[in-house]
């Protein structure tokens, strides 16, 4: 809220916005990753298995990204101030013949989610499981 002919908000208002759209664009260029030479993108893990793409959108989620867009997901669900609107990972063990361990993980996801329960694969770590779980989603 900004008092009238108050100049002193109005230009904070102002700012504000500016930085918004700096911080955009700041973003999106850092994201865009054409400029590389393709050594460099070879490090990085790009199968098919470790990434998901939205065709229509170009958008991209790596296995790295792909917990803490969850975590996003969840804070952006509608709320009154006494909701806690987080993801939990409900992680189980699968002991293999040999006694090594994997694990897979289930998501829960607050009531207000589109759906509310996810399982991912059987994985040899952790967060492993919950990083695959995410991009196996379709």
């Amino acid at each position: 809220m900004v008092e009238r002919e108050n100049l002193a908000h109005e230009t904070f208002l102002r700012n504000a916005r500016n930085s918004e759209e700096t911080l955009r664009k700041e973003a999106i260029e850092r994201t865009d990753l054409s400029h590389l030479d393709g050594t460099l993108l070879n490090s990085i893990d790009t199968s098919p298995d470790s990434m998901y793409q939205v065709e229509s959108t170009g958008a991209v989620v790596s296995l790295n990204s792909a917990v803490g867009l969850v975590h996003f997901y969840c804070s952006q669900l509608p709320s009154d101030r006494y909701s806690i609107l987080r993801p939990e990972f409900i992680m189980q063990k699968h002991e293999k013949p040999g006694g090594s361990m994997e694990y897979s993980c289930k998501l829960q996801l607050p009531c207000n989610a589109p759906f509310e329960k996810l399982e991912g694969p059987i994985c040899g770590s952790i967060r492993l499981a919950q990083q695959v779980m995410m991009v196996s989603l379709e």
